[in-house]
């Protein structure tokens, strides 16, 4: 048998920016023409189908029409939800898809009522003789019960299986991921020829008794730093060997200025030259780190920057500022084994240093901050939680 797996398409992602908006669909649409010219049994798509669980009106009606060109051609195609397609409650509009014959969700679990019992997975087969099931992507891999309590009996079911899931194992972390919530790789039922991943976007193969675990990665970046890297695709397995399928749906211009020490208008000047006649066609990332000499990051003039990149041909330009600070908010160093109130007047009385606008400041922001780390208290309705927060903040400014 021969059949694709791909994830985290997240299609409906980018929905506030006009240009990237289009580039998930167009990636989707992409590897299905793959699928079809690859003459596929069939299409395993490990969760994060969707960018939310509610897609506009547009997105269905594009994913729809991809789904369709998969089932006239007979390619089937088996689906779980993950972390972004399905909501709190567990309604998703997979099922509506379902409904329609597009696809088939193979995450059927059989649960207790009291949610402590083990679970079962019922097994969904292929026209081909393939037996797949799966457990769904939840936030914050609230998924990990099901592992916890799934009854271990499908590990002696018999014949070619493929157990799929969205969810990051704690042995396999890209380190940059290193503080995603993961479940262990031995919660995995075991037994199964091929493991078919998502939720991580980086694309890994791992061993695991024998079989295989294997992560695609996103169908398209879903955010600044993936978009630097710009890595996306799917597999084709084949027999026993997977064929990586790359998908370049649009090209990246890096540009990368290190502020330290200059003024927001040298920064501008060096952004401005920086887009020449290259960044036609193309998606300009621009990071800016460091710390200004004077001024802050809003000085910087960005439409101007955007403008020319405009007139050179750019598709579009996404900056990241994360790391780019005013001089009166640069870091101030912390001797070791302060305590948390003394740690609070160390920074309070450097920037102090930098920048004050009332007198008796530091006692003001000490009194404001004792005033908004208030909690509720018991009895006490949201509206007359605020109006005590408010009614006190005013007293210390002086504003009443």
């Amino acid at each position: 048998m021969k059949f694709a797996h791909m994830a985290d398409l997240h299609l409906g992602a980018w929905s506030n920016h006009p240009v990237l908006r289009e580039m998930p669909l167009k990636a989707f649409k992409r590897a299905v023409d793959v699928c079809i010219d690859e003459r596929v049994d069939f299409v395993i798509i490990a969760g994060d189908f969707f960018d939310t669980s509610i897609p506009s009106i547009d997105v269905m009606r594009f994913a729809v029409s991809q789904l369709k060109r998969l089932h006239d051609k007979g390619i089937r195609v088996y689906v779980i939800t993950g972390s972004h397609d399905s909501s709190p409650s567990g309604k998703t509009i997979i099922s509506v898809l379902e409904e329609a014959g597009l696809l088939v969700n193979i995450a059927k679990i059989t649960d207790d009522d009291d949610g402590k019992e083990k679970i079962k997975l019922t097994f969904t087969k292929d026209a081909d003789g393939a037996k797949l099931c799966g457990i769904v992507g939840r936030r914050c891999t609230l998924e990990k019960s099901y592992f916890e309590r799934l009854d271990r009996s499908l590990e002696k079911e018999r014949g070619y299986k493929i157990f799929v899931f969205h969810s990051a194992l704690e042995e396999y972390k890209p380190k940059h991921l290193k503080d995603m919530p993961a479940i262990s790789r031995e919660l995995l039922p075991k037994g199964f020829d091929y493991y078919a991943a998502g939720h991580v976007h980086v694309r890994a193969v791992f061993d695991f008794h024998g079989s295989k675990i294997v992560y695609p990665g996103p169908l398209f970046p879903a955010n600044f730093q993936e978009l630097e890297k710009n890595e996306a695709g799917f597999f084709i397995i084949d027999g026993r060997k997977e064929k990586y399928v790359p998908l370049k749906t649009v090209e990246v211009f890096l540009v990368n200025i290190n502020a330290e020490g200059k003024t927001p208008g040298q920064v501008e000047e060096e952004l401005i030259s920086a887009m020449t006649k290259d960044v036609g066609g193309k998606v300009v990332l621009i990071r800016v780190h460091g710390v200004l000499a004077e001024g802050k990051p809003s000085d910087i003039d960005f439409r101007a920057v955007m403008q020319e990149a405009d007139e050179k041909g750019a598709l579009t330009v996404k900056r990241n500022l994360n790391k780019l600070k005013a001089k009166e908010f640069e870091e101030v160093a912390m001797e070791e084994n302060l305590s948390i109130d003394e740690i609070e007047s160390k920074v309070i009385k450097e920037h102090l240093k930098k920048q004050k606008t009332f007198e008796s400041e530091e006692d003001i922001i000490h009194a404001l901050m004792g005033v908004l780390s208030q909690e509720k208290k018991q009895g006490e309705t949201n509206t007359t939680f605020e109006t005590r927060i408010k009614q006190a903040t005013k007293k210390i400014l002086g504003v009443e």
